[in-house]
């Protein structure tokens, strides 16, 4: 039941945040297209880029790297602990790490609640366009991190 969770939230995150690269390309590229060939470009294509394609693929494949144990590391003195002392810190961090995030991820759900009452949207140009959709990209990359947390500690192996 663990491996077969942890492979659903490993290829759930890694596919979604590939399918929004793949189209932050193609909009990039059909945008300098049309504004090279035709003058002006599409309309929302900054707004897109910034306010959900780079948070989609910056916040939901968090867990992912966890999994991977790819993230950014410091180990200036774990290195020189050993045995059981070492497995306590690692409870400890994770631990730490889950609070840190659990806060983090219901500050942003409680965000997008409120960007979603408020119907929050951006003008750009003569457009409106709708993003609070977008906050709620915060949350789900964090909700997935933090279930991540236990299962990497279990786990030693990349997948």
């Amino acid at each position: 039941m663990k491996h077969h969770f942890q492979s659903l939230i490993t290829i759930s995150t890694e596919t979604i945040a590939a399918i929004l690269l793949l189209l932050m390309m193609g909009q990039i590229v059909f945008d300098v297209l049309v504004r090279w060939l035709f003058g002006g470009g599409l309309p929302g294509t900054m707004t897109f880029v910034s306010s959900y394609y780079m948070v989609g693929v910056s916040f939901i494949p968090l867990a992912l790297v966890n999994l991977r144990r790819e993230h950014i590391t410091v180990d200036i003195l774990q290195g020189l602990i050993k045995g059981k002392l070492k497995k306590v810190l690692n409870v400890i961090v994770a631990i730490i790490t889950s609070v840190t995030v659990a806060i983090m991820c219901l500050a942003s759900f409680s965000e997008a609640l409120d960007r979603l009452a408020a119907g929050t949207s951006i003008i750009q140009g003569a457009e409106r366009i709708i993003v609070w959709p977008s906050y709620f990209l915060y949350s789900f990359g964090l909700l997935f991190f933090l279930l991540s947390i236990p299962l990497a500690m279990n786990s030693n192996n990349k997948l």
